[in-house]
């Protein structure tokens, strides 16, 4: 049982939930949730939560994993994944910067980070690789490839 308060309404209300998962994404800890108020999954940001209390029932429905959730989501959604590979000296600065950008993976290849992201920006999310210049490698979508050309050659003209 939480009580939320929603942002896109200004309203708070006392939902009982069944919990999915937890992860991070946009800068904010969120839960995501079957809630039987709204009879649906929904998305609860953790700050707005402002009370967690126990309850004495059990699940009833059978939810997906929270990775399967995710993958719904961002088909629903028109994310595109992209998966990169960084230098793994390199890898440390992305930080917390990686969040904004839809970060949901990490995979340890010895001295490579690759790292999949999910996002509905690709012109974003090619700004900000731009900045790790050679210690990435794009591996997916392809399409990210020439994006970042692009702006190099733009980046080029400027300052001819």
């Amino acid at each position: 049982s939480i009580n939320y308060f929603a942002g896109y309404s200004d309203q708070s209300t006392k939902r009982q939930v069944e919990s999915i998962g937890i992860c991070y994404y946009s800068n904010h800890w969120h839960l995501i949730a079957f809630c039987k108020l709204r009879n649906d999954y929904r998305d609860f940001r953790v700050d707005r939560i402002s009370k967690i209390l126990p309850v004495d029932t059990f699940f009833k429905k059978k939810h997906p994993a929270l990775k399967e959730y995710l993958q719904q989501i961002a088909q629903e959604k028109k994310l595109e994944k992209v998966i990169v590979s960084f230098d793994k000296d390199v890898a440390k600065y992305t930080n917390n910067q990686k969040y904004f950008y839809g970060f949901v993976q990490e995979i340890d290849k010895g001295n490579k980070i690759e790292m999949t992201f999910l996002t509905p920006y690709l012109d974003g999310i090619a700004r900000w690789l731009l900045m790790f210049t050679n210690s990435i490698r794009i591996h997916s979508p392809k399409s990210l490839i020439p994006e970042i050309n692009q702006l190099v050659d733009e980046l080029k003209i400027n300052y001819k």
